[in-house]
């Protein structure tokens, strides 16, 4: 994953509103998304009785908010995908690591068990 890659959800991310975010029951059936400090982040316009298949969303959903859900699959999926990729590069590195150590003086040994 490119630095530049990072930076776009970082950035998506940091300016969305804070967390926890959090489902909340309303009264008369209203339900939505809370953001850490109590704002609204996406909530229905009116009643919701059951009966309506879909959420709508209220005037208080701002632009960033809107971007960050919007991207949120594809930034997870990228992210999950790097954390794979550094696990298995890290999985590769501590084979090569114990290799060369199985060849070492024992003054690395010594250094290597005083790190754990």
């Amino acid at each position: 994953m490119t630095t530049e890659r990072i930076e776009e959800i970082a950035a998506r991310l940091n300016a969305a509103t804070k967390g926890p975010w959090k489902f909340k029951e309303y009264e008369y059936g209203y339900s939505g998304l809370e953001g850490g400090d109590g704002e609204y982040i996406f909530y229905p316009d009116g009643y919701n009785d059951g009966d309506r298949p879909i959420t709508w969303l209220g005037e208080e959903m701002t632009e960033v908010n809107r971007v960050m859900i919007e991207n949120a699959p594809d930034d997870i999926r990228d992210l999950l995908a790097e954390v794979e990729r550094l696990r298995e590069r890290a999985v590769k590195l501590e084979g090569l690591l114990s290799e060369a150590l199985d060849d070492a003086p024992g003054w690395i040994l010594d250094a290597e068990a005083a790190l754990e």
